[in-house]
C-alpha cells in the first residue's frame, strides 16, 4: 500500500472486526457515543494487533463525532486517538457555517494559535 491512504474499519468491536482490522487494516474509526467503551475497545485492538504480529503503536484511531472543545480533544489523544472528526449535524446552510466557524475556534484553542 505504499503511498496509499490508511485503511480504517468503521464497525463495532467484535471478534470478526478485531481479526479483520489486525489482519489487513491500519486502524479503526468509531463513532463516539455514550455507549462506546473507547478505552476498552482501543485496548482490545492493541492486543489484536500484537497477536497478529503487528506493532500495537501503529494502530490508527480516528474518532467520528469528536468533542467540540480542546479539553475533549486532548482527552481523546491521551486515550489513544490520533484524529478527531468534528461532525456537523445541521442541514441549514447558516447553521452549517456557524458550526464550521465554531470548529475554527476550537482548532485555534486546541493548538493555542489565533
Amino acid at each position: 500500500r505504499d503511498g496509499g491512504p490508511p485503511i480504517l474499519v468503521g464497525a463495532a468491536v467484535g471478534p470478526r472486526m478485531l481479526t479483520a482490522t489486525a489482519d489487513w487494516a491500519d486502524g479503526w474509526m468509531p463513532i463516539l457515543t455514550p455507549a462506546l467503551d473507547l478505552d476498552g475497545d482501543v485496548a482490545q485492538l492493541r492486543r489484536a494487533f500484537a497477536e497478529a504480529g503487528r506493532d500495537p503503536d501503529s494502530l490508527l484511531v480516528t474518532a467520528m463525532n469528536a468533542p467540540h472543545d480542546p479539553s475533549g480533544l486532548h482527552d481523546l489523544f491521551r486515550r489513544g486517538v490520533q484524529h478527531g472528526a468534528l461532525t456537523v449535524w445541521a442541514e441549514d446552510p447558516d447553521d452549517i457555517r456557524r458550526a464550521l466557524d465554531g470548529f475554527a475556534d476550537v482548532r485555534s484553542d486546541y493548538l493555542g494559535t489565533d
